[in-house]
Formats: C-alpha cells, sequence, structure tokens
C-alpha cells in the first residue's frame, strides 16, 4: 500500500512539473492589426515610418492623421508625415474606408484592415517590429491589393506596388502586387532568428511604375503576425525524471 501511494504521488508530482513546463512555454504573439495603435508610435514593439531606399534608413511618421483624406465611405486613421500626406500607414474603422478620387471611389480598405501606400517621390511604407528579446520568430501573413485603378490613367490594373519583408541582413520574402482584391494576396510564412533590438520591417514600395504618377492607386493591405515561443522549460523533463 506504501509503494502504492508513493507512486501515486509521484505521478501527480510529474504531471503538476509538466504542466508547469507547458506553461513556462507560453507562446507570444505579436499582431500588427490587433496591436495597431493611432495615438503612439512607435507603439510597443510596433513603429510606422518610411524609407527613402529599400533597406536604408527609417523615417518615424510624426503626424497623427485622425480621418484620412480624402475619404468617400467610413473611416481610418493612422501615421503620416503631415495632414493628408503620402506615404501612409492606417487602419480602417468597423465599417471599412473607401477613398480616394474626385470622381469616385477606388479604393477599398475592409474593416479593421491596415493599408499601407507609398509616397510621391517613391517614398517606402514601412511597419517595423523591433524583437523585445533575441530568440527564434515565426513570421506569417499576407499583402494584397486595394485599389481597383479604375483612375489610374494608364498606370495599371490598380495596385501595382512591390512588397517586402526585411531584416538588416536583406530580405525574407519579397513580391509584387498586381491589381485588385484576394486573386492578388501573397503570403509568407518564415521562421526567423533576431536578437533583441533587432529589426523585421513589412515594406510597401511604388512597383516597376514610373512619371509623375508612379504612386497613384496603390493602397496595398497588410497582415502580419510575429510570434515568439521561448525555449523549452527544463521543468517537465525534471518531472519526468522522477
Amino acid at each position: 500500500m506504501t509503494v502504492r501511494i508513493a507512486r501515486q504521488a509521484a505521478f501527480a508530482l510529474t504531471a503538476s512539473l509538466a504542466f508547469m513546463g507547458g506553461a513556462a512555454q507560453a507562446v507570444t504573439v505579436y499582431d500588427a492589426t490587433a496591436d495597431f495603435s493611432a495615438v503612439n508610435n512607435a507603439n510597443g514593439v510596433w513603429s510606422y515610418g518610411s524609407q527613402a531606399l529599400l533597406g536604408v534608413g527609417f523615417t518615424l511618421y510624426t503626424h497623427a492623421e485622425p480621418l484620412l483624406s480624402p475619404s468617400v465611405i467610413g473611416s481610418a486613421n493612422g501615421w503620416n508625415a503631415g495632414s493628408g500626406a503620402l506615404p501612409w500607414v492606417a487602419k480602417a474603422g468597423a465599417s471599412g474606408w473607401q477613398c480616394c478620387s474626385v470622381g469616385g471611389v477606388t479604393a477599398y480598405v475592409g474593416a479593421g484592415e491596415l493599408t499601407l501606400h507609398p509616397g510621391p517621390n517613391k517614398e517606402l511604407s514601412v511597419v517595423r517590429f523591433t524583437a523585445p528579446v533575441a530568440g527564434s520568430y515565426q513570421v506569417s501573413g499576407a499583402f494584397w491589393g486595394q485599389d481597383d485603378g479604375s483612375n489610374s490613367g494608364g498606370q495599371g490594373p490598380g495596385t501595382t506596388t512591390d512588397v517586402h519583408v526585411r531584416t538588416a541582413a536583406g530580405d525574407l520574402f519579397t513580391s509584387a502586387i498586381n491589381g485588385f482584391g484576394v486573386g492578388t494576396t501573397v503570403s509568407f510564412n518564415q521562421v526567423v532568428t533576431l536578437n533583441a533590438g533587432a529589426t523585421l520591417d513589412f515594406i510597401v514600395g511604388t512597383g516597376p511604375n514610373t512619371g509623375a504618377s508612379s504612386y497613384y492607386n496603390d493602397s496595398t493591405g497588410l497582415r502580419a503576425t510575429v510570434t515568439a515561443v521561448p525555449e523549452p522549460s527544463g521543468i517537465a523533463l525534471s518531472g519526468l525524471g522522477l
């Protein structure tokens, strides 16, 4: 009987320690959309800004844009360098956001979606993640076209941008968006090792277009999550040793 009780006690302790070990492996998920702030830039691990050239420098947006203009339907607020200026990063409200041509709507941003738009001098728009601790991170998400190009003036079928997921060492992922809607979606899913303070940029550029209107009709959606899983705790192994 004593042996049986001892075995039961050991099993209970092992299970408890294994559970504690599992708890120690809690997963932390950083979501660019859910975490978006129209009040603070930087906002925890996320910041919003622009680059004059791909991978060169990073200029933080300083202007909080409470209502992107011109707006036809719905609302969106976000960040840029000045009132109504491009490039920008923004998040649509609960009813979505539509804009921007004088003759009608060309950009369609769904409810709660992020939208990035490059600038008139080929500035790239950037959502930046800064690693809070060193480790491995699962990076997943997608870009897609949000502009149908109905007033594109020959600039293309709608959104025509180059998109990137990039560290200081170079692109983890790069692709192009050509057109509008779910059929233009390009997805990424990779694991990357980052040092504490290292950056991971989600970037939208003007694509292949040239000329003064090269940045027209380039609203681009972004969905991105960065998941950090700490190293497994030794507690569970200790429990199993019992």
